[in-house]
């Protein structure tokens, strides 16, 4: 897969490659394996928004994870501004944080009930700016600024904000040392429409302000239209294709991406949009698919996608897609196909 820097001429501040995370499930007599991510490749510019769509289930959220060292992969690579992040020693990695921030799905659940705002959000202040008195309190009324809260909000408890209040602060939180990189998983999806819209001005207008980057995860694709600059959709660990905003949406190539979008409403009053269904069920990443992963419930499907992995590649431009249907049929296909015929 081609690296962003096709986009804008610079090089990548984010590149992962092969990215793996497995758990081992089941008992000690029959362990099995559960395939959570399954080699990922992605990259980040500076400045952009890259949103990673797809089903709950799907990887989304361990690809998080692993990218700010949450959890640890199982295999794979990732560069953040050319240091390999996977390979860091835990002072490295302390280190990092300061420029790679996550604000989390729930927005009260990320906070600790039993801290001041105040105080949480001096932790990192503290620990990586080494910041206090009157520096320490001239940064929380800058930060309470920045995300649109009142000074007085800083000597309240979680319980005592609202939903929307509460992701500010883990906005705040996110933004306070300064980051280069964030990943927002699910910035929004607990709170209200009205609330969301909010929430989504203000992490655009931080990302003009601040120069960051944004991983953008969501299962919202309205939401990943506004906000994003390219799109990666998501399939039982692996991404099965990305391209830009307006690639996607204008010609998404793989049938996973068409059954996505067909459930996004139209912009068009009145307008009615095919919905496009998959039969069956999302199989269980512990017990994955030969082959294609999709090939079971993909109604384009032939018998090579059964035996062979397609892998992602570019269609065109900056779009990427794994899918023999959008990029060819290998020989093997077509000797199968005509052996059907003549039977």
């Amino acid at each position: 897969m081609s690296d962003v820097s096709a986009l804008n001429g610079a090089r990548p501040l984010v590149q992962v490659r092969g990215l793996v995370k497995h758990y081992r499930v089941g008992s000690i007599i029959l362990p099995r394996i559960l395939q959570a991510v399954d080699g990922v490749d992605f990259d980040i510019a500076r400045g952009e928004t890259l949103g990673l769509v797809g089903e709950s289930g799907c990887g989304k959220s361990t690809v998080a994870r692993c990218l700010v060292r949450l959890v640890d992969a199982t295999g794979g690579s990732v560069l953040f501004d050319d240091e390999p992040v996977l390979e860091l020693g835990r002072g490295a990695v302390q280190r990092l944080r300061r420029r790679m921030q996550i604000v989390f799905q729930d927005p009260r659940g990320s906070l600790n009930p039993r801290m001041l705002i105040r105080t949480t959000l001096s932790e990192p202040l503290r620990l990586h700016m080494h910041l206090g008195g009157a520096k320490l309190e001239e940064r929380l009324r800058e930060l309470m600024a920045q995300v649109g809260l009142e000074v007085t909000h800083l000597d309240r408890y979680p319980h005592q904000l609202s939903g929307g209040q509460c992701q500010r602060v883990g906005i705040a939180r996110a933004i306070s040392t300064n980051p280069d990189f964030v990943v927002l998983d699910e910035p929004t999806s607990s709170l209200d429409v009205s609330v969301q819209n909010q929430i989504l001005v203000l992490l655009r207008e931080l990302q003009t302000e601040l120069g960051l980057s944004y991983l953008f995860i969501s299962h919202n694709l309205s939401v990943v239209r506004q906000m994003c600059t390219r799109i990666a959709v998501m399939y039982l660990g692996r991404i099965v294709e990305v391209g830009s905003t307006e690639e996607i949406f204008a010609d998404p190539s793989h049938p996973y991406t068409r059954a996505l979008l067909s459930t996004v409403p139209s912009a068009v009053f009145g307008a009615k949009r095919e919905r496009v269904r998959l039969p069956g069920e999302v199989p269980s990443p512990i017990d994955i698919p030969t082959g294609c992963r999709l090939h079971p419930r993909c109604p384009l499907a032939r018998d090579v996608c059964a035996v062979q992995d397609p892998e992602l590649i570019p269609l065109r431009g900056t779009h990427h897609v794994a899918c023999f249907a959008a990029t060819g049929w290998p020989a093997e296909s077509t000797a199968m196909a005509e052996g059907k015929k003549e039977s």
